[in-house]
């Protein structure tokens, strides 16, 4: 087909124009469309092609009008939280590569992770780290948001994530000893270019409890992100 004669854009929607595209012949058009801050991890956004033509050229009152269309749909990706260890307090307890134990009694264990926030508006968005429970006794020692720098553009509540403060509480398993914290983000809004991630730390200590003597392995420390899903 030839060249369009004309092209128009009124938001949200795309129009090309031909004078006629004859029989064998084909016109493609690509473009490209970034989603609006406003959509919500999880939401599904339809795009629809239309297309319309009439049988015969010019205004002849026997030509015969057609349309035709074709949708697809996308799913806005939802928010990940990646952790890790990236420090403990005593170097001779091993890395968990070697037999040595990983912790000691008294020795204080880093965790940092990581939450990956889409491009759009997370709503009622809250962070989690639950230490070890129930087979082993830890105690939160500090928490802290990390490096603010990698917030860039990114907004709680409409304001600095590095502003929301971490509240730290007894668990489920109401030992006494602090060992959750949380940080209640509110409404996460990531612009189109953002730095996709906020970065939360936590130093537990593992306490010198009867729980923590005779060798206990495989302490699961759970970090987690909830959040409202898309509205209809």
């Amino acid at each position: 087909a030839g060249a369009p004669t004309s092209i128009n854009f009124t938001s949200p929607t795309l129009s090309i124009a031909y004078d006629e595209i004859n029989l064998g012949e084909s016109a493609t058009c690509t473009y490209d469309a970034t989603l609006a801050q406003s959509v919500e991890p999880g939401q599904t956004v339809t795009n629809t092609a239309s297309l319309g033509w009439d049988s015969l050229a010019g205004t002849d009152p026997e030509q015969r009008n057609y349309s035709t269309s074709e949708s697809h749909a996308i799913t806005v990706s939802a928010p990940g939280v990646d952790k890790t260890i990236v420090a403990t307090s005593i170097a001779n307890t091993g890395n968990g590569a070697d037999s040595d134990p990983d912790l000691t009694i008294g020795e204080t264990v880093t965790y940092r992770f990581t939450v990956t926030i889409p491009d759009g508006t997370v709503n009622s968005a809250s962070v989690f780290d639950q230490l070890p429970t129930g087979s082993s006794v830890f105690e939160v020692q500090s928490f802290s948001f990390v490096a603010a720098a990698s917030e860039a553009g990114i907004t709680c509540n409409g304001g600095a994530c590095s502003a929301i403060v971490g509240v730290a509480s007894d668990g489920a398993d109401s030992d006494s000893f602090n060992d959750r914290v949380d940080w209640n983000l509110g409404t996460v809004v990531n612009p189109n270019g953002g730095s996709n991630v906020l970065v939360f730390e936590v130093v537990a200590l593992l306490r010198d409890n009867p729980l923590n003597q005779g060798g206990v392995v495989d302490q699961n420390n759970t970090a987690g992100l909830s959040f409202d899903p898309p509205g209809p």
